[in-house]
């Protein structure tokens, strides 16, 4: 009995005992609700250990890279420092090197073949004088001839090297030959082909967009195009498909990123729709073009020789090569067209007017179809200048034997008009003083002159005079 009692007691107890522990743990809980804390804390505080760690690192990292530039390889070598520092992991300090090496031995090479020949001798110079180890602070483009030879290779590797990585294309294998001298003139067509008739591609890039090449029909867009080409060295696309154009421009069916600037005409692609991308599937194609045109050439031409010229090639099938000829051409269907063409030429002024006002000065450049045909005092090479340095080819626009040949390659019968008869035609060809009546000059002036045209230089035909 006393055994029943004892065991009852000793049971009593260790319930007694698990009520007062079940008690005090609850207690616990309700002053700490946080108890998961603790082992929370205890995490936060290895990870801050952690992290001072690698920062005693870096900073110890930092110092050694300090100390190792100021004894480090004169030949372009990592410090011995950094080298010893890092060869404690089994890494080589050299692994990057080759392809650093490669890039400057190409960049090397095409400086040697791409430079420009503005100044006579360049490439001798650079040859003669590559141990120099002079340094010249940057001049600005019109004093760069009074730099030294290896001061002016290796800004222009350095210019080569960084394009070819953003848009410059693959060398063709023309470029190893040698350079045109400035002093070798004239030059013939052959040699310009030699030299400077590949053209290329660039690569493609989304975030690039081209320049445009804006004007109105029959101002000599097709030729500016074959200027550019060659000037450039770079494919011209368009905005809108024409077989024709497609043997003297090949890149006539692109309109992206892989050419320098494209085609396009006030009279199909407005300003409203050439600022927001909203043109044609062929540039939005895959995404091609994923936002609006942001640099304009804006091509003038004489409003009357415009209008005569872009209606030959309609009279003759979209022809940019035949003329007008009797028989063929009706006078009074001429005169009702080239009234209204003179209403779409005001149009193209305003236009033009539009795209100064919405795009930055920078990023528009005027050009006239006459300063491009003027021979005297090296003019026309001057404007193609301007207009391969607007598009970005510095090299190209230095290269003054290249706008030559680029005049000469792009004298092409297949893209232009003689205005004279080839001999072997019964029908005489149509010129601007057979076709323009002084009623329809007097007519057509009324309009262009209230609507800008006499602003931009324009004038009545020589020999009429309108009351």
């Amino acid at each position: 009995m006393s055994g029943r009692m004892a065991g009852a007691h000793m049971l009593g107890v260790h319930i007694w005992r698990e009520k007062k522990w079940t008690d005090a743990t609850k207690a616990l809980k309700r002053s700490y609700p946080q108890g998961g804390m603790l082992r929370r804390s205890g995490l936060v505080i290895r990870i801050l250990g952690v992290c001072t760690c690698l920062l005693i690192i870096s900073i110890i990292g930092m110092f050694l890279l300090h100390l190792g530039m100021k004894n480090g390889d004169s030949k372009g070598g990592p410090p011995r420092a950094v080298s010893s520092f890092v060869a404690g992991f089994g890494l080589d300090t050299r692994a990057d090197a080759g392809g650093e090496n490669a890039s400057t031995e190409y960049a090397e090479r095409a400086a040697s073949s791409t430079a420009g020949t503005g100044s006579a001798g360049t490439d001798a110079e650079s040859s003669s004088s590559s141990s120099s180890s002079t340094t010249t602070k940057p001049s600005k483009r019109k004093s760069s001839s009074k730099l030294s030879s290896s001061t002016r290779t290796k800004k222009a590797t350095i210019k080569i090297a960084h394009s070819h990585r953003s848009e410059t294309p693959i060398l063709p294998p023309q470029a190893s030959t040698a350079i045109i001298t400035s002093d070798s003139s004239p030059v013939s067509k052959e040699e310009c082909l030699a030299h400077y008739g590949t053209r290329n591609f660039l690569e493609s890039d989304d975030k690039r967009t081209p320049a445009v090449l804006y004007s109105y029909p029959g101002s000599g867009n097709t030729f500016a195009r074959l200027l550019i080409d060659y000037g450039t060295g770079i494919y011209t696309g368009a905005m809108f498909d024409d077989e024709r154009l497609v043997e003297a421009l090949p890149g006539q069916e692109k309109c992206d990123s892989t050419v320098i600037a494209v085609k396009a005409h006030p009279v199909h692609f407005k300003p409203v729709h050439l600022l927001s991308g909203r043109v044609t599937k062929k540039c939005r194609r895959e995404g091609r073009l994923i936002k609006g045109f942001e640099r304009y050439i804006l091509l003038y031409r004489d409003p009357f020789a415009a209008i005569w010229s872009d209606y030959q090639r309609r009279l003759n099938g979209g022809s940019h090569s035949k003329e007008a000829r009797e028989g063929r051409f009706s006078e009074e269907h001429f005169a009702e067209v080239a009234v209204r063409w003179a209403n779409d030429y005001v149009d193209m002024l305003n236009d033009f007017k539009m795209i100064e006002r919405k795009v930055r000065k920078r990023n528009v450049m005027k050009v006239t179809y006459e300063d491009l045909m003027t021979r005297e005092g090296g003019k026309r090479e001057e404007v193609l200048r301007e207009m391969v340095l607007f598009l970005g080819r510095d090299e190209e626009g230095e290269d003054r034997r290249r706008l030559e040949c680029a005049f000469v390659l792009a004298d092409r019968r297949d893209t232009r008009r003689s205005g004279k008869d080839a001999g072997n035609q019964k029908r005489k060809v149509l010129t601007r003083e057979d076709v323009y009546t002084k009623e329809l000059v007097c007519e057509m002036w009324e309009i262009l002159e209230e609507g800008g045209a006499a602003e931009m230089g324009y004038r009545l035909p020589e020999g009429i005079m309108c009351d």
